[in-house]
């Protein structure tokens, strides 16, 4: 029962996100025609509202996943997808988030694998974010895809940024209280039939490796 109301507080909450999201897109468009001396700061005040928006939205979508995960309602939706426009896409739209950091995407011409594409671009595009939020003030962030072996594919999001703090490495998966957003990117990867490796790297920085199997990955 509480779970189904968690669900519906959900829906009913991204119907008004979504409004919201549609009204400050109106107001940037509005300021760009508005005879009015701060166009670019009514624009910037939407965009704000926007993002603010998104982020609420997309954490109580995580509430739903860890709620899923935990009582083994998560599931995979898997086709056979080819990886390099999926996340070529999701590092684009990243892009777009933040002028400050300067993201690099390596691939090869075409990877194809056997996945639930939302989720892992979903993934990927947490595992940016969170490289982001560390270095609020801008860093290098590199993403890339690789086939180190057949039947492998290996995604790595590395950031030069700062060192984690103590209350950031007591969050990681493998730790006994982990982040929730962890906690969603694990189960995903493992769901996958994946492995997830974190690295905090001596000269600063983190480098979070997902590789996963080309086919017949599992699901939940």
């Amino acid at each position: 029962m509480s779970r189904d109301l968690l669900h519906d507080s959900v829906r009913e909450l991204d119907t008004a996100f979504a409004r919201a999201r549609s009204a400050a897109a109106r107001l940037a468009r509005l300021a760009k025609l508005e005879a009015t001396a701060r166009p670019q700061r009514l624009a910037l005040l939407a965009r704000v509202v926007e993002l603010r928006t998104e982020q609420v939205r997309h954490a109580l979508q995580q509430i739903t996943d860890a709620a899923a995960c935990q009582t083994s309602s998560f599931h995979l939706d898997t086709e056979r997808v080819n990886l390099v426009p999926l996340i070529g896409r999701t590092v684009t739209a990243a892009r777009a988030r933040s002028a400050a950091h300067q993201i690099r995407f390596a691939a090869p011409q075409g990877l194809t694998a056997l996945v639930d594409a939302q989720r892992l671009a979903q993934v990927v595009q947490d595992l940016i974010l969170q490289a982001i939020r560390r270095n609020p003030r801008g860093c290098w962030i590199d993403v890339d895809l690789r086939r180190p072996l057949a039947g492998l594919a290996r995604i790595e999001v590395r950031d030069y940024g700062r060192h984690l703090s103590a209350r950031e490495r007591e969050r990681l998966p493998d730790e006994p209280r982990p982040d929730r957003n962890w906690f969603v990117i694990k189960h995903v990867v493992e769901q996958h039939n994946g492995n997830l490796s974190i690295e905090s790297l001596a000269e600063g920085g983190l480098r979070v490796t997902i590789t996963l199997p080309t086919h017949r990955p599992s699901r939940a």
